[in-house]
């Protein structure tokens, strides 16, 4: 059996991951900061579960949504055009591919659509949430398999699994 310290420090672990994830989907669905992949609005949870206050703090500062206005979108009649977007409708009102009209804006001192300063995040953000997504996967794969061998009582050659 194992010393009461050791069980108290698990529980507070517990309780403080179960509290992390739960802020951070309240953050999620009640403060509408859904992200762009459907999916990592249950990763970042999953990913607080193991990993409680860095999940958090991690999902703070780097994988926060924006929040969503109440506004509606413009309707394309409103809606601003980009300077990168100007040279090719220029283009293809005079006949000229737009690729061309793109390649002209860049060398004549245009913008670059994709600048690299653009990306705001460093590498190893982008790895994290890359690893978070593929972890978050494997642990709730455990979680339910981890109960599914228990209530179910299986057993190998008569043995329990160890899982149980």
């Amino acid at each position: 059996m194992a010393p009461d310290w050791l069980t108290a420090l698990a529980w507070l672990s517990l309780s403080v991951c179960f509290c992390c994830a739960g802020i951070i989907a309240y953050d999620i669905v009640v403060n509408h900061r859904r992200q762009p992949m459907g999916v990592m609005n249950f990763v970042f949870p999953i990913t607080a579960l193991y990993l409680g206050p860095f999940a958090l703090a991690f999902y703070w500062r780097w994988a926060r949504a924006g929040g969503r206005t109440t506004m509606p979108p413009p309707s394309m009649t409103e809606a601003p055009v980009s300077p990168e977007a100007m040279p090719r409708a220029a283009a293809e009102s005079a006949g000229q591919p737009a690729r061309h009209a793109m390649a002209d804006a860049r060398r004549d001192g245009g913008h670059d659509p994709h600048p690299a300063s653009a990306r705001s995040q460093p590498r190893w953000v982008t790895t994290a949430i890359e690893v978070s997504h593929c972890g978050a996967g494997c642990s709730l794969g455990d979680v339910i398999s981890e109960f599914v061998v228990f209530w179910a009582a299986l057993t190998v050659a008569g043995l329990t699994i160890g899982a149980e």
